[in-house]
């Protein structure tokens, strides 16, 4: 169900934030802003290990 599957969403989110706060990989900086909602026009989402041949 839709119900099951946000919770399941959000849950996973929530996890994820802990663990990198846990393990020290948190950028706060970067949280707060885009929790404000504040993010960049265009995010980099290159991935320097997967060049096209």
């Amino acid at each position: 169900s839709e119900c099951r599957a946000l919770t399941n969403f959000i849950g996973n989110a929530v996890a994820t934030v802990v663990v990198a706060r846990w393990e020290g990989e948190l950028d706060q900086t970067r949280f707060a802003a885009a929790m404000a909602g504040d993010l960049p026009e265009e995010a980099d989402l290159s991935l320097p290990g997967l060049q096209a041949a």
